[in-house]
């Protein structure tokens, strides 16, 4: 089930799993469409409506339909930012519906955890489970929260990273509002471009923190399915059998 959720050995967390795993991803989406936003602010006031033809200084409008359609991409981004927000908080009670759930059941996490540091699974996915390599930073933090405190632990760390996406995303809104203010002005662009307004340093805190966590999520569920996978006697991701690779490794 999904493309990226976890995958705990008993059946009654992986519901839970998928919807945590499209609040992640619907987060990350939200971001992007702010973008676009900000990406069709600049173009409206640039250029003509069908986007091609760059307006003139001389335009007997002075600008003021550009303007206002820059405003209204800017609202709009806005309230995307807004959802990517509230993401953050259904990822967080995502993350304790799970955990709840997996201690009123009793479960600790896959007995297999225990065994990842001879495993190698960083060596056996690069290339072929994950193009073009394992990140070796975010790689090493899922492993080492997996194999001292098992699924439970890495959930718990996972949602306390997702936790700082409050503040840099907070950030970017107050960036975003002087953006909006520049926009009615006439003056978006320029503010931009001359890092008047510093919105491309706080888009970049954002963007390169969601790609972060996500890559956590991502790298935690593989390894997760994986030793699953292994459990159960299951063909590997990477297409081997999963007990091949135990008797290769241990």
């Amino acid at each position: 089930m999904g493309g990226k959720n976890h995958k705990p050995t008993k059946k009654p967390f992986l519901a839970l799993s998928a919807w945590l795993s499209l609040k992640v991803d619907e987060g990350l989406v939200h971001v992007h469409e702010a973008n676009i936003a900000l990406e069709r602010a600049f173009l409206a006031v640039c250029c003509s409506p069908d986007f091609l033809m760059p307006v003139s200084g001389g335009d007997s409008d002075n600008g003021l339909v550009g303007r206002r359609a820059a405003a209204e991409h800017l609202a709009r981004g806005e309230q995307r930012l807004q959802a990517s927000l509230s993401s953050i908080h259904e990822v967080l009670v995502g993350y304790e519906d799970l955990l709840n759930k997996m201690e009123e059941a009793g479960y600790s996490g896959n007995p297999l955890a225990q065994k990842l540091g001879q495993l190698a699974l960083a060596d056996r996915f690069t290339g072929v489970v994950i193009e073009p390599e394992v990140l070796d930073g975010p790689w090493r933090r899922v492993e080492t929260w997996m194999q001292y405190g098992n699924l439970p632990e890495a959930f718990r760390r996972e949602a306390e990273e997702f936790a700082r996406l409050r503040e840099v995303t907070e950030d970017l809104l107050r960036a975003w509002h002087k953006c909006q203010e520049a926009a009615e002005e006439g003056t978006l662009v320029d503010a931009v471009e001359t890092n008047t307004i510093p919105l491309r340093r706080h888009f970049a805190r954002l963007f390169s923190r969601r790609y972060y966590v996500a890559t956590l999520f991502l790298y935690s569920a593989l390894i997760s399915t994986e030793l699953a996978y292994m459990e159960q006697g299951l063909p590997s991701l990477t297409g081997k059998a999963c007990q091949d690779l135990m008797h290769a490794s241990i």
